[in-house]
């Protein structure tokens, strides 16, 4: 996995982001949570960057997900779907806290040890 500072990175982001930053985030663009993580997009997101190569576009296979689980599969579903789904920066808060729970969760059960 090439991708691990990142994973950190982003876990702890999801973590220490305030609510006034989502509220400007709301009033500033038509998707908060790319703009404030780059989520939602494997163009913007910050793991999917990470794996990039020039030639050959994006390799999951290098991610901390890896192909088997992915970002947005089980068991990694329902938190991307929460913040997918956000309406309100209070509902995209909780997505996020709900997010970096689940990606410590995710680390565990892949025996993954996380210096964060």
């Amino acid at each position: 996995m090439k991708n691990l500072k990142e994973f950190e990175q982003l876990i702890v982001r999801y973590e220490s982001i305030e609510i006034d930053e989502i509220k400007k985030a709301f009033n500033l663009v038509d998707s908060p949570a790319m703009y404030l993580t780059g989520f939602g997009e494997s163009d913007t997101c910050t793991l999917c960057k990470a794996v990039k190569s020039a030639h050959f576009g994006h390799h999951c296979d290098d991610c901390v997900y890896g192909i088997k689980y992915g970002c947005n599969r089980f068991p990694m579903e329902r938190s991307f779907e929460m913040i997918y789904e956000s309406k309100t920066p209070n509902e995209l808060l909780r997505a996020y806290r709900n997010r970096a729970k689940a990606m410590r969760k995710f680390a565990n059960t892949i025996n993954l040890k996380l210096s964060v």
